[in-house]
């Protein structure tokens, strides 16, 4: 076999292994939206789901940059919870979330929920410009109680390329997804309705009143 050849052979086989990798993540998304029950994040490994429970339920692994260019990972939150929030800033829905996540940071941030919002494919200007004036899906600033603009004390991390939000099937957003402290998935869903029933979940789990 000439060497061209063997070069397009091997590139066809890559290619159809990252095809069938998609497809089983596709087609674990779809089953959770048939049935109505949380989806879950199955890794693959040579084109073949990983069937151990606490490896299939296993957060997908991430650093990315704050929009003071430090680098954030999950590895940093590991024995605590975290409640991770996909974001942009043209959702009207994630928008409207705004505002009970900062006020959810503030109520259980001492109490050991980590909340890590997470822009998805947006540039770093944008997302420096929406966090330091927080606007609703109307386009008017948010206050907070004293009238003053609302501050987003969360890490506010930026995924230009969009790559760890689709590892974590966040294609409808808001997306939120509750990681314990062992680093595995304990749920997900999306809406502001799935953050309120996550944060319930995490309460229950962590004993908080």
């Amino acid at each position: 076999m000439k060497p061209i050849l063997i070069i397009t052979f091997l590139l066809s086989v890559s290619v159809n292994v990252q095809a069938a990798d998609s497809l089983i993540q596709a087609q674990t998304a779809l089953r959770s939206i048939i049935s109505g029950k949380s989806a879950t994040i199955v890794p693959v490994v040579d084109g073949a789901p990983v069937e151990d429970g606490a490896a299939r339920n296993q957060a997908p692994a991430f650093k990315l940059k704050g929009l003071d260019g430090k680098t954030i990972s999950l590895s940093d939150y590991r024995g605590k919870y975290v409640l991770l929030d996909f974001f942009t800033t043209w959702c009207k829905y994630c928008k409207k979330a705004i505002p009970g996540v900062v006020e959810a940071q503030a109520k259980y941030g001492k109490k050991g929920l980590n909340i890590i919002i997470i822009n998805k494919g947006e540039s770093a200007a944008t997302i420096k410009k929406y966090a330091a004036n927080p606007w609703d899906e109307y386009n008017r600033p948010f206050k907070d109680a004293k009238g003053l603009p609302l501050q987003i004390k969360s890490p506010f991390l930026a995924d230009p390329g969009s790559r760890i939000s689709n590892q974590y099937l966040a294609f409808s957003i808001p997306t939120f997804v509750l990681i314990g402290p062992n680093g595995s998935i304990i749920d997900r869903g999306t809406g502001a309705p799935a953050k309120d029933r996550l944060i319930k979940k995490w309460k229950q789990l962590a004993g908080i009143k």
